[in-house]
């Protein structure tokens, strides 16, 4: 048999070997088409979910992933991440670093610290919205990671002996010793246990209503006693919490650190004989003398009808 003969003799097929490739070919044909449908389906389903992406940019995804940031960006965002704050800054206080750890710009930072330098305070939180460029929706954003906590006196507030040598005006930091917290104190003092004293003191009494009381308060040394001298004040507003000599039980006034126990019960036996009706009474009782009233009229009172 020649080489020819044999050579058709190899591709030629049986009747059954040519319907099973048909079939065979008629089912890859298929697969592609519907896998063909499949595909650009899938694309017009994603575009119509997302109408609004611009299919242009993945057209230079190569230009955009090797494009550089601006370091300038990248900077400020590092700065931010490194030194993220948990809690509040004080608007009147924070300097231009922790403004921007917060997530305000430079630029406007700045501006901030520019507005104080030249005599300006922030009242409340909101008041940082006058500053150009603090928009309403940085607001949003941060707004509540902005306190006021202190007050810096006016220009016009400020003494002689307030002006830097150049007759300039600067702006003591003041923090009011009743509504400080917890965070301000340890800054200050960077002792746990004396800042718990002076909050646990000042929870006690209802509120401090001068700062002499600082000496009164147990475990405070008398170089923090100076710092916060130096650094708080108390403003002219009531004490948050006053007993009623006429109705307070004998716990309440025991629980005052200016009335201990015996004080206590002679105050409850001088209103069973007759109710209070002026604080001065107090002075009638024999433990209570001119000191320990100059200190008691500020947490007591009584009602009209006693």
């Amino acid at each position: 048999m020649s080489y020819s003969d044999e050579f058709k003799r190899f591709f030629q097929f049986s009747n059954s070997e040519r319907k099973g490739f048909f079939v065979l070919a008629s089912i890859v044909v298929l697969l592609l088409f519907f896998l063909q449908i499949d595909f650009f389906t899938s694309s017009n389903v994603a575009n119509s979910e997302h109408p609004d992406i611009d299919t242009s940019v993945f057209e230079n995804f190569g230009k955009v992933q090797n494009k550089v940031p601006n370091k300038a960006y990248i900077k400020f965002e590092k700065k931010i991440i490194e030194n993220k704050i948990s809690d509040f800054i004080d608007l009147n206080r924070a300097d231009k670093a922790a403004l921007v750890a917060t997530g305000i710009y430079p630029n406007i930072a700045d501006r901030i610290v520019k507005y104080r330098t030249k005599g300006g305070r922030f009242r409340d939180p909101s008041d940082v919205k006058k500053i150009f460029g603090f928009t309403d929706k940085l607001y949003e954003r941060i707004g509540h990671r902005l306190k006021v906590d202190t007050i810096i006196p006016s220009k016009s507030d400020l003494s002689a002996d307030q002006k830097s040598s150049s007759g300039t005006f600067f702006t003591p930091i003041s923090y009011n010793l009743n509504h400080v917290g917890f965070k301000v104190l340890m800054n200050l003092l960077n002792d746990s246990q004396m800042v718990l004293s002076v909050l646990k003191f000042r929870t006690a009494l209802g509120g401090y209503y001068h700062l002499s009381q600082l000496s009164e308060v147990r475990g405070l040394s008398d170089t923090a006693i100076k710092i916060l001298a130096s650094k708080c004040i108390i403003n002219d507003e009531p004490i948050s919490r006053k007993l009623n000599l006429n109705l307070a039980e004998a716990f309440e006034l025991r629980r005052h650190p200016y009335i201990q126990n015996k004080l206590a019960q002679l105050i409850i036996a001088y209103r069973q004989n007759k109710p209070f009706l002026d604080i001065e009474e107090l002075k009638k009782i024999p433990v209570v003398d001119q000191s320990l009233f100059d200190k008691l009229k500020h947490y007591v009172f009584v009602t009209p009808n006693g």
